[in-house]
Formats: C-alpha cells, structure tokens, sequence
C-alpha cells in the first residue's frame, strides 16, 4: 500500500505491518488521518500529487487576477 503524505507531499511504501502500525498511531491522535491518502499504486499516488499542484497553481494565478 502507498501512504501518500498530502501536507508534504510524499510517497512512502509501506508493508501490512506498517500500515497497522501508522494505523495505530492514527487512532491514538499521533497522526491525522486527514492528512494521508491510501493508495494501492503508487502510479494513482503521484497523480494526486500532480492534480493537488496544479490545482494550488491555478488558485494562485486567480487570486492574482
């Protein structure tokens, strides 16, 4: 599975043991859940991060006008 980190805009892969374990953190707050998309390519993970960027790009140039 492929944890994508939207605030820093990271990839990590991680394994089933990982995953529960940053589950758990999530559960007991030391994470927010919020923050984090799932995926399980890592193709559909660097799309998110292209759209997330181009999106921000396109609110910056309207906020200019």
């Amino acid at each position: 599975m492929y944890v994508l980190n939207i605030t820093e805009k990271k990839i990590k892969k991680m394994d089933n043991e990982e995953l529960s374990i940053f589950l758990n953190n999530c559960s007991v707050n030391k994470h927010k859940i919020e923050n984090f998309v799932f995926t399980p390519f890592q193709r559909v993970a660097k799309k998110f991060i292209i759209e997330q960027y181009i999106s921000e790009g396109l609110n910056k140039c309207q906020s200019l006008k």
